[in-house]
């Protein structure tokens, strides 16, 4: 590989731990209303943004090819066990 393959896979790794770490913050207030609100309406929206913003990246890094695609659904992971860990609930 080279330097400018890396540096654009970088980018994706990026692109998927900040699309990861917006979505996983999106289900969280999704959650929120749901239980303690009971706010099912304004949790409707968040859904809706949360997996449209998602299927966007994943659509956006598999035309850049195969590689993309599966370093931004790592760096999707990547987020998850993050927020995860700073929620106390990770490994």
């Amino acid at each position: 590989m080279s330097g400018p393959q890396i540096l654009e896979l970088t980018g994706f790794l990026a692109l998927g731990a900040v699309a990861g770490t917006v979505y996983f913050l999106l289900l969280r207030q999704s959650v929120v209303r749901f239980v303690r609100h009971g706010a099912t309406l304004q949790a409707v929206p968040l859904l809706l943004l949360r997996v449209g913003a998602a299927a966007l990246v994943f659509w956006g890094a598999a035309q850049a090819g195969a590689w993309p695609l599966l370093v931004a659904a790592g760096g999707v992971l990547a987020a998850r066990t993050t927020i995860l860990i700073l929620a106390g609930r990770g490994p």
